[in-house]
């Protein structure tokens, strides 16, 4: 839940404040839209690809990717935005990124427990998601008006590296429990 939070509030905050960020740095309105559209086509096709790869290869590394590809799309956007075709390639990591986590994330609330608390678990992480994202509209203008769109985006960086890490853990914790099932002799 504090991943789903962290990530919620990363891309709330950075997204709330894009394309007035994009515009300081010279872009016009269209190169603006386009941009931010070619994020939104890479979406669809990453989220097919999200959900495939988790059946494969389970939740939280795609959960995992999802926060990592956002920490590195957020420093993107501090170090390299002014720069175009850098800016072309950093909008499709973003495309990445929100399709790994927001295909995973829902799946995984779902799966978690059993059948009977599926609609509780994903009300819970709907709340999560929730707060993240009222937390991320408030700091995206407030840290803007106080301290300017690169500490902004340093700061998304950093929820966003949060998130990642708690997939990490989260990823360590599944293998624990999974390695406790096992019986004793089985590698």
């Amino acid at each position: 839940l504090l991943g789903a939070m962290l990530w919620t509030a990363a891309h709330g905050a950075g997204a709330s404040m894009w394309p007035n960020y994009m515009d300081s740095l010279g872009y016009a309105k269209t190169e603006i839209t386009r941009l931010w559209g070619l994020a939104a086509l890479v979406e669809f096709p990453s989220m097919a690809v999200a959900g495939i790869a988790s059946d494969a290869i389970g939740r939280a590394p795609l959960l995992f990717a999802g926060g990592a590809f956002a920490a590195i799309v957020h420093i993107g956007y501090v170090t390299l935005a002014a720069v175009v075709p850098a800016l072309l390639i950093i909008q499709v990591i973003r495309g990445f990124a929100f399709g790994s986590f927001t295909t995973t994330g829902m799946t995984f609330a779902a799966e978690w427990g059993s059948q009977q608390r599926r609609g509780r678990n994903s009300g819970v992480y709907n709340a999560a998601n929730g707060a993240g994202g009222l937390i991320g509209t408030f700091l995206g203008g407030t840290i803007v008006q106080l301290l300017g769109f690169g500490s902004l985006y340093t700061v998304c960086a950093l929820l966003a590296a949060g998130s990642a890490i708690a997939f990490l853990l989260l990823r360590r914790q599944q293998k624990a429990a999974s390695e406790e099932k096992l019986p004793v002799g089985a590698d």
